[in-house]
């Protein structure tokens, strides 16, 4: 009798264990946080590096203010440089051109996207962007949004014309989170790192030949970003830049036509939070 009243209660031991595990599976509560402060005067202060791999000349340092120039209860902007002067930071530019909205665990984006500069020599369109998430907190590492699309253009390459058919996509990435970093110096806790890049292939439509690739498959377009709790953008990393398919600049040169923009580009723009204020 005394074995099974042991035996029993062993069971029952390891029942109530299960039904506790059970209980506690899913219950964990979701995070929440703020990583973009947005109070109408928040600022931020950058020190700027541009690096162009083909022509040091374009290479400059430079400082960026950015500020809260705008906010309602669901949605806010910022404004760089007071409007004087356009945002020398790859990622202060695209933040600046469109509406950010947030909510307890994540920042959305609507607006925007300028064309890199070093891609001026194919296209100065823009693209135009909604609710693409730049992070959130309680996903998985990996794809936040895409957006694809096609532009549709003709190119004047040395007085010939050749249509174009731009395909691009506008990927958002969730890279880490809960990391520490240190920028100019300070160390800042509970970053998140995120990524966005703008990813194209170029054909042009050759008479005879039909379709041809100018640009395979790349990344004209990649920025990491860190943005740290209560603090918000602390760093931003940027490349952008072409290489022209080494087939289409055979094929132009067998026809005689001379190629008058560069046949690859490639340029870093790397920003970094000096100081800030904003409101507790």
């Amino acid at each position: 009798m005394k074995n099974l009243k042991a035996i029993m209660l062993l069971f029952l031991g390891l029942v109530l264990i299960s039904c506790s595990s059970d209980d506690d599976s899913g219950s964990t509560p979701p995070v929440n946080g703020d990583y973009f402060p947005a109070t109408i005067g928040d600022l931020w202060i950058y020190n700027v590096v541009n690096e162009n791999r083909d022509d040091p000349s374009f290479d400059f340092t430079a400082t960026d203010l950015l500020t809260v120039n705008s906010a309602t209860a669901s949605n806010f902007t910022v404004e760089a440089n007071s409007g004087i002067s356009p945002a020398a930071g790859s990622m202060n530019s695209f933040l600046t051109n469109g509406t950010l909205s947030k909510t307890d665990d994540m920042l959305l984006f609507t607006g925007d996207l300028e064309l890199p500069e070093a891609f001026a020599g194919f296209s100065d369109e823009t693209i135009s962007l909604t609710d693409v998430a730049l992070y959130d907190l309680n996903s998985d590492n990996g794809e936040l949004s895409n957006t694809p699309g096609t532009i549709i253009q003709d190119l004047d390459i040395g007085g010939t014309i050749f249509p174009l058919t731009i395909e691009y996509t506008f990927i958002t990435s969730k890279l880490s989170s809960g990391s520490t970093i240190t920028v100019d110096g300070t160390e800042y806790n509970n970053v998140i790192k995120g990524n966005l890049k703008l990813e194209v292939t170029v054909t042009a439509t050759v008479e005879i030949l039909g379709a041809v690739s100018i640009l395979g498959t790349q990344d004209v377009l990649s920025i990491d970003y860190y943005f740290a709790e209560n603090i918000g953008l602390i760093k931003a990393d940027a490349v952008q830049g072409y290489e022209v398919e080494s087939t289409f600049i055979d094929l132009l040169e067998f026809s005689g036509v001379n190629l008058d923009i560069p046949t690859s580009i490639s340029v870093t723009n790397a920003q970094e939070l000096d100081s800030y204020v904003v409101a507790e």
